[in-house]
Protein backbone atom coordinates (compact mmCIF):
# COMPACT_ATOMS: atom_id res chain seq x y z
CA UNK A 1 0.00 0.00 0.00
CA UNK A 2 3.04 2.67 0.94
CA UNK A 3 6.82 2.26 1.59
CA UNK A 4 8.72 4.99 3.11
CA UNK A 5 12.50 4.98 4.35
CA UNK A 6 13.35 5.04 7.78
CA UNK A 7 15.91 5.33 10.35
CA UNK A 8 19.18 6.66 9.63
CA UNK A 9 18.22 7.03 5.65
CA UNK A 10 15.37 9.38 6.31
CA UNK A 11 17.42 11.29 8.94
CA UNK A 12 20.04 11.69 6.57
CA UNK A 13 22.74 10.71 8.48
CA UNK A 14 26.18 11.40 6.44
CA UNK A 15 26.80 7.42 7.51
CA UNK A 16 24.20 4.54 7.05
CA UNK A 17 24.97 1.57 8.41
CA UNK A 18 21.96 -0.40 7.40
CA UNK A 19 18.56 0.59 5.28
CA UNK A 20 15.25 0.41 7.12
CA UNK A 21 12.05 0.43 5.19
CA UNK A 22 8.49 1.12 6.57
CA UNK A 23 5.90 -0.73 4.43
CA UNK A 24 1.91 -1.14 4.31
CA UNK A 25 1.58 -4.70 3.45
CA UNK A 26 -1.96 -4.73 1.32
CA UNK A 27 -4.92 -7.32 2.76
CA UNK A 28 -5.91 -9.74 1.22
CA UNK A 29 -8.90 -12.21 2.54
CA UNK A 30 -7.81 -14.99 4.31
CA UNK A 31 -11.01 -17.28 4.68
CA UNK A 32 -14.94 -17.25 3.16
CA UNK A 33 -15.64 -14.81 6.09
CA UNK A 34 -13.48 -11.83 4.92
CA UNK A 35 -11.13 -12.07 7.34
CA UNK A 36 -8.02 -9.62 6.43
CA UNK A 37 -4.65 -10.57 6.87
CA UNK A 38 -1.58 -8.73 5.70
CA UNK A 39 -0.24 -10.01 2.06
CA UNK A 40 3.45 -10.81 2.75
CA UNK A 41 4.58 -13.68 0.81
CA UNK A 42 5.24 -10.65 -2.54
CA UNK A 43 7.45 -8.75 -0.25
CA UNK A 44 9.56 -11.79 1.16
CA UNK A 45 9.64 -12.60 -2.46
CA UNK A 46 11.17 -9.44 -3.44
CA UNK A 47 13.26 -9.12 -0.73
CA UNK A 48 15.27 -12.64 -1.26
CA UNK A 49 15.76 -11.65 -5.01
CA UNK A 50 17.79 -8.72 -3.63
CA UNK A 51 19.90 -10.12 -0.91
CA UNK A 52 20.48 -13.48 2.09
CA UNK A 53 17.81 -13.90 3.65
CA UNK A 54 17.84 -14.00 7.26
CA UNK A 55 14.71 -13.51 9.38
CA UNK A 56 11.31 -12.39 9.30
CA UNK A 57 7.64 -13.11 9.70
CA UNK A 58 4.44 -10.84 9.62
CA UNK A 59 5.58 -7.57 11.30
CA UNK A 60 9.60 -7.78 10.57
CA UNK A 61 11.75 -8.87 7.68
CA UNK A 62 15.69 -8.77 7.51
CA UNK A 63 18.13 -9.34 4.61
CA UNK A 64 21.68 -8.80 4.44
CA UNK A 65 24.37 -8.73 1.27
CA UNK A 66 22.16 -6.20 -0.16
CA UNK A 67 22.36 -6.18 -3.98
CA UNK A 68 25.80 -8.46 -3.43
CA UNK A 69 27.10 -5.75 -0.79
CA UNK A 70 28.69 -7.94 1.49
CA UNK A 71 27.54 -7.15 4.79
CA UNK A 72 25.01 -4.58 3.98
CA UNK A 73 21.55 -5.03 5.67
CA UNK A 74 18.13 -3.89 5.03
CA UNK A 75 15.09 -3.92 7.79
CA UNK A 76 11.60 -3.98 6.63
CA UNK A 77 8.81 -2.99 9.37
CA UNK A 78 5.59 -4.29 8.28
CA UNK A 79 2.67 -2.17 9.38
CA UNK A 80 -0.86 -3.35 9.39
CA UNK A 81 -3.12 -4.08 12.48
CA UNK A 82 -3.16 -2.90 15.27
CA UNK A 83 -0.23 -0.71 14.12
CA UNK A 84 -0.71 2.49 13.35
CA UNK A 85 1.29 3.82 10.44
CA UNK A 86 1.97 7.24 12.01
CA UNK A 87 3.29 5.49 15.43
CA UNK A 88 5.69 3.84 13.24
CA UNK A 89 7.17 6.40 11.22
CA UNK A 90 7.51 8.56 14.52
CA UNK A 91 9.49 5.45 16.33
CA UNK A 92 11.34 4.19 12.95
CA UNK A 93 12.95 7.14 12.00
CA UNK A 94 14.62 7.16 15.16
CA UNK A 95 16.92 7.37 16.66
CA UNK A 96 15.64 5.24 19.18
CA UNK A 97 16.59 7.22 22.35
CA UNK A 98 13.71 9.98 21.19
CA UNK A 99 11.01 7.54 20.47
CA UNK A 100 11.40 5.96 23.80
CA UNK A 101 12.18 9.64 25.37
CA UNK A 102 8.79 10.08 23.74
CA UNK A 103 7.05 7.27 25.00
CA UNK A 104 7.93 7.98 28.81
CA UNK A 105 6.73 11.70 28.57
CA UNK A 106 3.31 9.87 26.80
CA UNK A 107 2.84 7.55 29.82
CA UNK A 108 3.08 11.05 32.03
CA UNK A 109 0.22 12.38 30.06
CA UNK A 110 -1.64 9.30 30.60
CA UNK A 111 -1.00 7.66 26.93
CA UNK A 112 0.37 3.72 26.54
CA UNK A 113 2.39 2.30 23.45
CA UNK A 114 1.47 -1.42 23.08
CA UNK A 115 1.39 -3.34 19.78
CA UNK A 116 2.56 -0.67 17.61
CA UNK A 117 -0.14 1.98 18.75
CA UNK A 118 -0.79 5.09 21.79
CA UNK A 119 -3.72 4.08 23.27
CA UNK A 120 -5.36 6.38 26.75
CA UNK A 121 -4.29 3.87 29.96
CA UNK A 122 -7.40 5.16 31.76
CA UNK A 123 -9.77 3.96 28.95
CA UNK A 124 -8.03 1.61 27.14
CA UNK A 125 -9.35 3.54 24.15
CA UNK A 126 -6.87 3.29 20.67
CA UNK A 127 -5.38 6.27 19.49
CA UNK A 128 -4.48 6.08 15.49
CA UNK A 129 -2.52 9.46 14.94
CA UNK A 130 -3.39 10.97 11.65
CA UNK A 131 0.07 12.08 11.56
CA UNK A 132 3.80 12.27 12.79
CA UNK A 133 2.78 15.60 14.68
CA UNK A 134 -0.21 13.92 16.58
CA UNK A 135 2.24 10.99 17.23
CA UNK A 136 4.25 13.77 19.36
CA UNK A 137 1.81 15.90 20.37
CA UNK A 138 0.51 13.24 23.00
CA UNK A 139 3.99 13.46 24.50
CA UNK A 140 3.73 17.31 24.52
CA UNK A 141 6.42 17.37 22.34
CA UNK A 142 6.81 19.10 18.54
CA UNK A 143 7.62 17.02 15.50
CA UNK A 144 11.07 17.65 14.17
CA UNK A 145 12.03 17.14 10.99
CA UNK A 146 14.15 13.85 10.72
CA UNK A 147 17.12 15.27 9.99
CA UNK A 148 16.96 17.06 13.21
CA UNK A 149 16.09 14.61 15.45
CA UNK A 150 19.69 13.08 16.20
CA UNK A 151 20.87 13.82 20.11
CA UNK A 152 17.24 15.34 20.88
CA UNK A 153 16.24 12.02 22.58
CA UNK A 154 19.17 12.62 25.24
CA UNK A 155 18.55 15.62 25.74
CA UNK A 156 14.91 14.91 26.56
CA UNK A 157 16.30 12.07 28.84
CA UNK A 158 18.28 14.56 30.24
CA UNK A 159 15.63 17.15 31.06
CA UNK A 160 13.35 14.97 31.85
CA UNK A 161 15.61 13.23 35.00
CA UNK A 162 16.48 16.75 35.64
CA UNK A 163 12.70 17.73 36.05
CA UNK A 164 12.05 14.56 38.11
CA UNK A 165 14.60 14.92 40.75
CA UNK A 166 13.42 18.45 41.12
CA UNK A 167 9.68 17.15 42.47
CA UNK A 168 11.03 14.62 44.04
CA UNK A 169 13.04 17.32 46.00
CA UNK A 170 10.59 19.92 45.94
CA UNK A 171 8.34 16.75 47.41
CA UNK A 172 10.96 16.00 49.80
CA UNK A 173 10.87 19.71 51.52
CA UNK A 174 6.59 18.94 51.98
Amino acid sequence: VRIKAVGSLRRQRISVADLELLVEPRMIAADLFGTQVPDVAPIRKALEQLGTWVKGGERMMQITDLFGRVGLKLEVYLVHWPSSWHAQLAIRTGPATLGAAAMRLMKDRGFGHNDGHPFHMKTGARIDPASEEEWFALAGLPCVKPVLRDGLGDELEHTYQRDRSARAARFARR
